[in-house]
């Protein structure tokens, strides 16, 4: 077996790296860097506020607040933001103003482990 250690500094970091192991495989492959990078935001996000039941956190997560802070620490505009957004609900990990299941619990913990079976 081969196991390779990923290390990060912060919540932050390990959500964008995580895309980025993630990406290897559908749906996230299907991503540009910049969607890639704000789906990584979005995930943060909603780790960030996970103490909240799952309306409330996506409010907060979609948010205007919450938008203006990803778009200044993504350097884009908000048309940017809403292009990108747009993206990933067509390439299907959003719904509306959600994440999809598959990763609305993905959430940060130490020790995380991402397991790749190949057929």
């Amino acid at each position: 077996m081969l196991k390779l250690n990923v290390k990060t500094n912060s919540k932050l970091e390990f959500f964008i790296k995580l895309v980025t192991v993630l990406s290897l495989a559908d749906p996230i492959k299907k991503l540009r860097p910049k969607e890639r990078l704000l789906f990584a935001y979005l995930l943060y996000y909603n780790d960030k506020y996970k103490m909240l039941d799952m309306e409330e956190r996506s409010r907060i997560v979609f948010d205007k607040k919450t938008r203006i802070d990803i778009c200044e620490a993504m350097g884009i505009d908000q048309q940017t933001f809403y292009n990108n957004k747009s993206q990933l609900k067509i390439k299907g990990l959003l719904k509306d103003d959600y994440l999809i299941k598959n990763f609305v619990s993905l959430y940060h913990k130490e020790n995380y482990e991402v397991t790749f079976i190949f057929d």
